[in-house]
């Protein structure tokens, strides 16, 4: 992965003059580890979501042509936002003479996202914070299992009987119990990494259906 210049500071909202000479930075590290690096056709260039998609642009003209791209800035987006920034990267990507380079999330782990846009790979720490904050993952999201932590209203505990049943069911087709989630995170952290590997495999890419639009009723 080359160096990239994050724009703004932590905290603030960077304005577009920050994001585009963070861009153009960032590009010319690109370029100056293009030629350094001894093994140049690794090296993964990165483009910040929301930038002036001219910066994008460079990347997919580029000679000779990556194979790769990353893409950042979506960490802390809503999810509408990840779509429609997504939604441009992905359109100038078909467009350009580049169409089918490779395109790595960074910070996301989203499969709804993952099955919307054609996304290579992504990478994310979500599921070992999980595991650490006393949760396991599930499709409908985290379920908090450790035995520190239920006082909280959302915690398997405090739900209904039919709810615990639900759930109890769910970990067993891991292959796991209770008991040993709520005392253990290194158990929780070895069955989030089960629940994606199973999740992955029902994994099915849907971009270019016509998405359906919200109707009143």
């Amino acid at each position: 992965m080359q160096i990239d210049v994050i724009p703004g500071k932590k905290g603030y909202e960077a304005t577009p003059k920050e994001r585009w000479e963070a861009n153009l930075q960032t590009w010319e590290n690109f370029k100056y580890m293009h030629k350094k690096v001894k093994s140049p056709k690794k090296l993964v260039p990165v483009f910040h979501a929301g930038s002036d998609v001219q910066q994008l642009k460079k990347i997919l003209n580029f000679k000779p042509k990556v194979d790769l791209i990353a893409i950042g800035n979506i960490v802390g987006a809503t999810k509408a936002e990840k779509i429609a920034k997504l939604d441009i990267i992905f359109n100038v990507i078909k467009e350009s003479d580049n169409p089918n380079v490779k395109v790595h999330a960074l910070g996301v782990q989203d499969f709804s996202l993952s099955e919307m846009f054609p996304l290579y790979s992504a990478d994310a720490s979500s599921w070992i914070m999980v595991s650490a904050n006393g949760g396991i993952m599930s499709d409908k999201g985290p379920i908090l299992v450790s035995e520190k932590s239920t006082e909280k209203k959302k915690h398997f505990v405090n739900q209904p009987k039919a709810v615990q049943e639900e759930i109890l069911k769910y970990i067993d087709k891991f292959g796991y119990n209770m008991e040993e989630l709520s005392k253990d995170y290194k158990k929780r952290t070895l069955f989030n990494i089960k629940f994606l590997e199973e999740r992955s495999k029902r994994y099915e890419c849907k971009y270019g259906q016509k998405r359906r639009q919200k109707t009143l009723f």
